[in-house]
């Protein structure tokens, strides 16, 4: 270690990095402080909306709860209701179905009765006709000829009133 110069040997390196050090801070400085600076205030940004949309998705969830704790008594007011209507439909239902029915008895006993007396005058038209006929045939047995034709006549006469006014 005979020929060792201190300065160049030793202290040279240090002197190099502290002088590229003190360059590096007067160059960089302001720079690196705005970079770090706008990265802290994206950083608070961030955490500030993370912040805010916290507290809204908790004002969500409270609301949910309350309105699942809600829901309950919701659900039974629904079926209450539909309960309700329910009835009331059945309850319309069966008076429709009275008043059909009484409809369409009231509509058998008019063509039942239409058919009865149409059956009657059926039955009446029948008998004057044999009448008619054995009249006519007994007149024709017992009377003449002459006395024959002007029974008939009387006779068709007097049955064509009387179906006249049947």
């Amino acid at each position: 270690m005979e020929h060792f110069n201190w300065i160049q040997g030793f202290w040279f390196p240090y002197i190099n990095f502290f002088l590229f050090a003190f360059i590096l801070v007067k160059v960089a400085k302001k720079p690196l402080s705005n970079l770090l600076k706008a990265k802290r205030e994206e950083y608070e940004n961030q955490f500030m909306a993370a912040k805010k949309e916290r507290e809204e998705a908790d004002k969500r969830l409270s609301e949910l709860n309350q309105r699942l704790s809600n829901l309950d008594t919701e659900l039974s007011e629904i079926k209450a209701k539909a309960k309700k209507e329910a009835e009331s439909d059945a309850a319309r239902i069966v008076e429709q179905g009275r008043v059909l029915a009484e409809h369409i008895k009231d509509e058998a006993k008019r063509v039942a009765q239409a058919e009865l007396q149409k059956a009657q005058e059926t039955l009446n038209e029948q008998v004057l006709k044999l009448v008619h006929e054995k009249v006519a045939e007994k007149l024709k047995n017992e009377l003449g000829k002459q006395e024959h034709s002007r029974v008939v006549a009387s006779q068709v006469n007097t049955l064509t009133s009387l179906a006249a006014r049947g």
